[in-house]
C-alpha cells in the first residue's frame, strides 16, 4: 500500500469560533442603604430583625488565562436592625463592589435585593 501526504494550509485545519462572552469593563457599584419603610407581618408573625441580601453576577477574568472569563456572584447582607422599630428599620451602610460589567447593557446581569428576617433562622 502507498500513502500520499497532501499538504494543506493551516487556515483550513482549524476554524476559530468567536467568543460568546460580551466585551466588558471594570466598574464599581455603590449602595448607600438608608433603611426600609412599611414592612408588614408575614404569615401573621411579627417582624423581628430584618436585613437586606444583595446579590449581583459579575464576569471576572480567570487568573491563569488572558482571554477567558467566568461568572461569579458577589453577595452581601446588611446587619439586622430594628431601630427605630422592626417595621421601619434604619441601616446607614455603604457597600462598594468592584465588578466587570458588559459594555452593552443588554447583557448586564440582574441585581437581586431581598428583604429577610432573622426569625425562624432567617
Amino acid at each position: 500500500t502507498s500513502v500520499q501526504l497532501i499538504p494543506m494550509e493551516a487556515k483550513h485545519l482549524v476554524t476559530l469560533i468567536p467568543s460568546i462572552i460580551p466585551e466588558s469593563r471594570e466598574a464599581y457599584i455603590e449602595f448607600i442603604v438608608i433603611g426600609i419603610r412599611g414592612l408588614i407581618p408575614f404569615d401573621f408573625q411579627a417582624i423581628q430583625y430584618p436585613f437586606l441580601d444583595i446579590e449581583v453576577a459579575s464576569l471576572i477574568p480567570i487568573t491563569n488565562s488572558n482571554s477567558s472569563t467566568r461568572q461569579t456572584y458577589q453577595k452581601t447582607s446588611t446587619k439586622p436592625s430594628r431601630l427605630p422599630d422592626a417595621a421601619n428599620p434604619n441601616y446607614l451602610e455603604r457597600i462598594l463592589w468592584k465588578v466587570l460589567l458588559p459594555m452593552n447593557s443588554l447583557f448586564a446581569s440582574p441585581l437581586q435585593i431581598k428583604v429577610r428576617d432573622t426569625r425562624l433562622g432567617g
